[in-house]
């Protein structure tokens, strides 16, 4: 990436790297899908697994005293994420219009 100081006539180099990966599943099952009743309970779960890998900023190429350095914290980050979550959901039968 490159950025123009023009009322100077200098441009800068800028550096950044980083790396994200990310994995996941779900399952859901519908208990009573087809016993006919008008509520159903529909148990879910998930995982997300995250990893992200990111360096420091640096800008070369300006002015030594315009240039920008941050070198400090090259890091590593990595998150699982359970999902548990069990639904309940129902339909009324509604009286038909005119009846």
């Amino acid at each position: 990436m490159h950025r123009s100081l023009g009322v100077l006539g200098l441009d800068a180099a800028a550096q950044y790297h980083s790396q994200l990966a990310e994995i996941g599943g779900e399952y859901k099952y519908d208990l009573h899908a087809s016993d006919g009743k008008i509520w159903h309970i529909s148990p879910y779960a998930g995982l997300q697994l995250s990893c992200l890998q990111q360096n420091g900023y640096a800008e070369t190429g300006a002015d030594p005293e315009l240039s920008f350095r941050y070198e400090g914290n090259n890091g590593r980050a990595t998150r699982i994420r359970p999902i548990l979550s069990a639904p309940c959901q129902g339909k009324r039968n509604l009286p038909k219009a005119g009846s």
